[in-house]
């Protein structure tokens, strides 16, 4: 009776796959399944097979029953999935890892910059450091800083300004970074 299903798929009766396809269908997505655990990929899997069987409908040789050659193609098809999964997952987490890598080197290199920020920050004389701060740090306008500090707005210019030519003096070699910190303009 199988073999009778086959016989007139190769003859282009689409009715014929279409009562394959309801007889087996369930069924090996049942077992598709059980060997993949995922019922949506199983569904694929098992309807990838019926077109494979159509479009190969003229050449289709099956030397078993139909049952055992659905059954067959089904768990080869799982068995590749499988395979296929675990090539994703391995590069799934060599990526991640190749992210994380990078992000700990990146962390790395802004720990490194801002440790090098605070020492040349250190180095400023103190009255300096602290007009500098005031306005990097604590976002005081010249003006704030100028009435805290009982100072003229001129002489917080002129500080920041100093403070700026020798900060860029000290971190040429990070002056990229720097620019896009310290050296906007208020």
């Amino acid at each position: 009776m199988e073999n009778v299903f086959i016989m007139r798929i190769r003859q282009n009766d689409s009715s014929a796959l279409d009562e394959l396809f309801d007889s087996y269908y369930e069924k090996l997505c049942n077992y598709a399944y059980s060997i993949i655990r995922d019922y949506t990929d199983a569904e694929d899997i098992v309807q990838d097979l019926f077109v494979a069987i159509w479009l190969r409908r003229h050449s289709l040789v099956i030397n078993s029953s139909v049952k055992a050659y659905l059954f067959r193609c089904v768990y080869n098809a799982c068995l590749d999935y499988r395979k296929h999964e675990k090539v994703k997952l391995k590069f799934e987490l060599q990526g991640k890892a190749t992210i994380e890598s990078c992000e700990f080197q990146q962390s790395i290199d802004d720990y490194d910059l801002s440790e090098k920020i605070e020492q040349a920050i250190e180095k400023l004389p103190e009255k300096m450091r602290e007009i500098f701060c005031l306005s990097r740090f604590e976002q005081l306008t010249y003006a704030e800083i100028a009435m805290k500090l009982d100072i003229s707005v001129n002489t917080v210019d002129t500080q920041i300004r100093r403070a700026l030519k020798n900060l860029k003096k000290q971190l040429n070699e990070y002056i990229i970074s720097l620019f896009v910190i310290f050296f906007g303009e208020k």
